[in-house]
């Protein structure tokens, strides 16, 4: 099975306390029942969520584990829960989680990561340092940090098998200068197909959420033709082992599509294609971007372009509004598209 981590959406809010419940019932020898039973209120994830704080690790469109985090003081991001579903487990999506948590927190400049879990359970504190995390001692506790001790005491849990951990945020984490600088952007092949079309749809899966699952049933074999025809050139972003981690369709001046691996995200690859496709381009350069999509629109708007115009319908005439932006020349010295994308995980068009 697949897996892609990605900020959770506003339809897989509902869905997380099922995955809290299920995976804190492995913790039954080690936490009374009553804390066992604690759900995290709909309402405090829907604003993480709105604030860009919470993460998904999705199995077929699905969550199927999830990370929150809150800011508990300035400068620092506290890990409040983290949670995989136990038939989903030992497959690195814990990992993958924090180390999603972790970056996030390094572009957001936020000096380190806290959080408290338990001392004697092997896949908790041990789990942690292999992340490298390191535990904090009692001393050393900021006030927000014991009011979090103490709220657990209050609640049930034996404080001498707590522990609280942090890591320090690392700059590398931001611009991994030897994944970026040895990204390349070349020209599509026909056995590069079938590649782009599995790349689309892993990530339609993660960014738009507005697409059914008929939908995205539909769309695939118009892709693949799209991706054979000759009206649009194409283009690849590649790794240096020219595995494809994205690419872009382009037609004169416009954009008519972009996509990032989900796997790829903020690396700079969408700035790169964003680049590609502005030196190709002879005026200014267009994209439609789907309304529903805000992340979307946050990219290009980074980039220099603008809203110049809306569309109830999409090309094909299907009822997914679409946002007409622009990026003019004058804009070019302010918004160069050569460095690396905050927000190049969620293009599309």
């Amino acid at each position: 099975m697949t897996y892609t981590i990605v900020p959770a959406r506003p339809a897989d809010v509902p869905l997380l306390p099922a995955i809290e419940l299920a995976a804190a019932w492995l913790l039954a020898a080690h936490a009374p029942a009553s804390v066992l039973a604690e759900q995290t209120d709909e309402g405090v994830l829907r604003r993480a969520q709105r604030e860009g704080r919470l993460w998904v690790a999705l199995a077929r469109n699905r969550p199927v584990g999830f990370a929150h985090v809150e800011q508990l003081e300035p400068g620092v991001a506290h890990l409040e829960e983290l949670d995989v579903h136990p038939a989903h487990g030992r497959r690195g999506l814990g990992r993958r989680l924090v180390n999603a948590v972790c970056r996030w927190a390094a572009e957001e400049g936020h000096r380190s990561v806290t959080l408290t879990t338990f001392r004697d359970v092997p896949w908790n504190m041990p789990f942690y340092a292999r992340l490298g995390f390191e535990e904090l001692p009692r001393n050393a506790l900021s006030p927000a940090l014991r009011a979090v001790v103490d709220d657990e005491t209050r609640r049930g849990l034996d404080p001498s098998k707590r522990v609280v951990m942090r890591r320090r945020s690392s700059r590398a984490l931001v611009t991994p200068p030897s994944i970026y600088q040895c990204m390349r952007v070349r020209r599509a092949i026909p056995d590069d197909r079938a590649q782009l079309v599995h790349l689309w749809e892993r990530a339609v899966r993660a960014t738009h959420d507005f697409l059914t699952e008929a939908d995205i049933v539909a769309l695939r074999p118009l892709v693949a033709e799209e991706l054979a025809s000759d009206a649009t050139a194409w283009w690849v972003l590649v790794s240096p082992r020219d595995t494809p981690r994205g690419f872009l369709g382009t037609n004169g001046d416009t954009i008519e599509a972009l996509f990032v691996d989900p796997d790829s995200h903020r690396l700079g690859g969408g700035s790169l294609l964003v680049a590609h496709a502005r030196r190709l381009a002879t005026g200014p350069l267009r994209v439609d971007v789907n309304e529903q999509n805000e992340s979307a629109r946050r990219f290009y708007e980074k980039l220099g372009f603008v809203v110049i115009g809306r569309s109830p319908h999409d090309g094909a005439g299907r009822p997914f509004p679409l946002l007409h932006m622009r990026r003019d020349l004058e804009r070019d010295a302010s918004h160069e598209c050569t460095g690396p994308s905050q927000d190049a995980s969620r293009m599309e068009v």
